[in-house]
């Protein structure tokens, strides 16, 4: 078991989050924190794959994580050719 669980901009590409989500909760220790970042559903460039807040939130509680906090932000995308906003997701939460 784990203490902390992390990923980073891989949940917009995983097709059933609820099974991803569980299994992170199932992975961690007592008192074990998920970390994630994500592309939200208000992304420009991930619109169709991005992560709904809403139903993230629902997951993670049907799952029994606490201490959730989810935050959306704009961070700018400066890799060459790309220049555009990205929206962003960082949850975390607690087993």
């Amino acid at each position: 078991l784990f203490n902390l669980v992390y990923s980073n901009y891989v949940l917009q590409f995983i097709k059933n989050k609820g099974t991803f989500i569980e299994t992170c909760y199932m992975n961690l220790r007592k008192n074990g924190w998920l970390f994630l970042h994500t592309f939200s559903k208000n992304d420009i460039i991930f619109k169709d794959k991005g992560v709904d807040e809403n139903k993230l939130k629902n997951l993670l509680k049907k799952t029994h994580f606490k201490n959730i906090s989810i935050c959306e932000f704009k961070i700018y995308d400066y890799e060459p050719g790309h220049n555009h906003l990205h929206n962003i997701l960082e949850i975390t939460a607690q087993k």
